[in-house]
């Protein structure tokens, strides 16, 4: 995840980018880096 600013964000992204999914782009994108 060298894209994402801060290590915790990037962490944060993936769990609440399937809880909350607030931000559906950038948890797509975070599958495709990973």
């Amino acid at each position: 995840m060298v894209w994402m600013p801060h290590p915790e964000t990037g962490i944060k992204l993936c769990h609440s980018g399937d809880v909350e999914s607030t931000k559906p782009e950038e948890a797509s994108m975070n599958e495709v880096t990973m």
